[in-house]
């Protein structure tokens, strides 16, 4: 069995050899089939709603995030983290925690954390005496990442900005800032290297909105062409009317239901 269990919005379950066949059979991955058997008997969690694209993959880590079709991410995700369509993120990228509020006299978290045992247990009579408060730099969304963006290895991601479509992230930099569409950035803090394409291609790319459909379907498209002549073929191919759009993401409890029965997956 695959223990489910619901308290309130967090979710938990564990991978068992059924339910991971169950996923496969909904195009949902994680890993390459052998290595990922792996995995079963472990327990994942996420907090609904949380929706998930076809032919996506989550390699390793036990939290299961909000990840577009054909995306995969090859590091352990965050609750709240947003992965558009045909992203690939490399090992050992992380995100940020919470922000201290270094205006104060201390940077320390006794400044706002009132339920820490290792602050109320030295001091559980401070009510009248040290007054913490409020942390407003907490509580910050996960970066979120839109389509075709390549995360490299043992990046650092900021909390509350977002990843442009068609962006490359360098191995290990820190990204504090947005990152506009087709961007290559690196360094600590991230910057700006160079832009993947000229402008007016990136224009081209963005508005053919190429990252909505099913890639086996772009017949004629030859990637050894040059850019433009690339999106010509694709403009070709998705005019044509033949190539199908990826289905919109499944809420994974809707999966989760499924499987035990309860309802069927979207």
């Amino acid at each position: 069995m695959i223990n489910f269990e619901q308290k309130g919005q967090k979710c938990t379950f564990t991978l068992t050899s059924d339910f991971f066949d169950f996923l496969v059979s909904k195009n949902i991955f994680f890993g390459a089939n052998e290595s990922a058997k792996n995995r079963v008997r472990t327990r994942f969690h996420f907090f609904d709603p949380v929706a998930i694209g076809p032919f996506s993959s989550h390699v390793v880590g036990n939290v299961i995030s909000n990840i577009g079709g054909f995306s995969y991410t090859r590091s352990p995700m965050v609750h709240g983290m947003k992965i558009g369509n045909y992203c690939s993120i490399a090992d050992k990228v992380s995100s940020m925690g919470v922000n201290h509020p270094y205006t104060r006299f201390s940077s320390s978290s006794f400044t706002y954390d009132t339920v820490n045992p290792k602050f109320t247990t030295c001091a559980p009579d401070i009510e009248g005496r040290f007054q913490p408060q409020k942390n407003t730099s907490a509580g910050k969304p996960p970066a979120i990442i839109e389509h075709d963006v390549w995360i490299g290895g043992s990046v650092i991601l900021a909390n509350n900005i977002t990843i442009g479509t068609g962006a490359i992230i360098a191995a290990g930099s820190v990204v504090t800032k947005d990152v506009a569409p087709f961007d290559i950035v690196g360094g600590n803090p991230a910057r700006v290297i160079r832009k993947r394409f000229p402008e007016e291609v990136c224009k081209r790319l963005l508005a053919l909105d190429w990252y909505s459909y099913q890639f086996p379907y772009f017949s004629g498209v030859d990637v050894n062409q040059e850019i433009d002549t690339q999106i010509d073929q694709l403009e070709a191919a998705i005019s044509s009317g033949s190539v199908p759009k990826i289905p919109e993401n499944t809420p994974f409890i809707d999966l989760v239901h499924a499987y035990l029965g309860e309802k069927p997956a979207t």
